[in-house]
């Protein structure tokens, strides 16, 4: 069974922020290699492999960003870039995945069962192709990562800051200084509000990368980090996946339907395409609603609070 805990075991406050980065590397590294066979070449007993393959690829790419300092900086460029490539192919699969399950939401209708077995016929002719570079670049990153090469790759995790005023920190004090970073952005973010379904998707991705930073940090905080404050983000992130998924199906259909040569097909398209815009609307009003209802600024405010963090929050 692939280990796929966002929590990790293991670290303690005190502890040296290399040695922490070790526990944290090997973990994450495991849960990434576990799922990449098994999306390249089990994805049809369970379209979840492909989607914990894009998580673990995304909280491997956080863990690397966040022990930045320690890792040895020429095998992590390496990395990064594989992880790119792992991450882009099961994101176009998960897309179509992701269409497939909610086809409903665009066609509508019993009366539009021509057109909805139209559609899902053309998405699975995209999502078998959209297999096909999983494959391949599960070939290409496991070559790349094999044992031999990832047992010359935790030996090096070091604080590399040799000076007498660059001490190596603890787990805790790193932590709690990277938690800061992003609380900062997540409040810039927020005081600038969303006039745009682009702002909103930036404001998302860095929501995510607060919930992946608070993963790693979660050692150093008190027990209502984890039991009170994560589960606030990951309620407010549940609707913004929501208009991602809106607003990818949105492009997706619309440039399908541009492209389309079929009469029947390029309208079926259209249809979809025109459905998810009137959600999307619908959906990201909702959400604004619910920002001011549901105190999500209030949210921020605690995680400034909680971060230490030298920023105003405005309404």
């Amino acid at each position: 069974m692939v280990p796929k805990s966002k929590w990790i075991r293991g670290i303690a406050p005190e502890q040296p922020v290399s040695a922490a980065a070790r526990v944290v590397w090997e973990a994450r590294l495991a849960t990434f290699l576990g799922f990449l066979p098994l999306a390249a070449k089990h994805h049809e007993q369970d379209v979840e492999y492909v989607h914990q393959l894009r998580v673990s690829s995304r909280r491997l790419g956080a863990a690397i960003e966040f022990f930045r300092e320690v890792l040895p900086p020429n095998r992590t460029k390496r990395l990064k870039k594989k992880i790119r490539h792992v991450r882009r192919a099961a994101g176009d699969a998960r897309d179509l995945d992701v269409l497939l399950e909610h086809l409903s939401d665009y066609v509508g209708s019993e009366e539009a069962k021509k057109e909805k077995n139209l559609i899902r016929k053309f998405l699975r002719k995209r999502r078998s192709e959209a297999q096909t570079d999983i494959v391949d670049v599960e070939r290409r990153v496991r070559a790349g990562l094999s044992p031999k090469e990832m047992s010359h790759f935790t030996p090096k995790i070091k604080w590399r800051k040799c000076t007498p005023h660059d001490l190596e920190p603890t787990f805790g004090e790193f932590a709690r200084q990277r938690l800061r970073t992003v609380v900062e952005e997540i409040a810039d973010h927020a005081g600038q509000g969303w006039p745009d379904v682009e702002t909103l998707h930036a404001f998302r991705i860095v929501l995510k990368h607060l919930r992946y930073t608070m993963e790693l940090a979660e050692a150093a905080f008190p027990a209502s980090f984890k039991k009170e404050l994560y589960p606030a983000v990951e309620h407010l992130q549940e609707p913004l996946g929501r208009i991602n998924d809106l607003a990818t199906a949105e492009r997706c259909f619309g440039d399908w339907s541009a492209q389309a040569t079929e009469d029947d097909l390029r309208d079926a398209l259209t249809a979809c395409q025109q459905r998810a815009t009137d959600t999307l609307a619908t959906t990201w009003q909702e959400f604004d609603d619910y920002w001011h209802r549901e105190g999500g600024q209030q949210l921020v405010v605690e995680l400034v609070n909680y971060a230490g963090a030298d920023v105003a929050v405005d309404g």
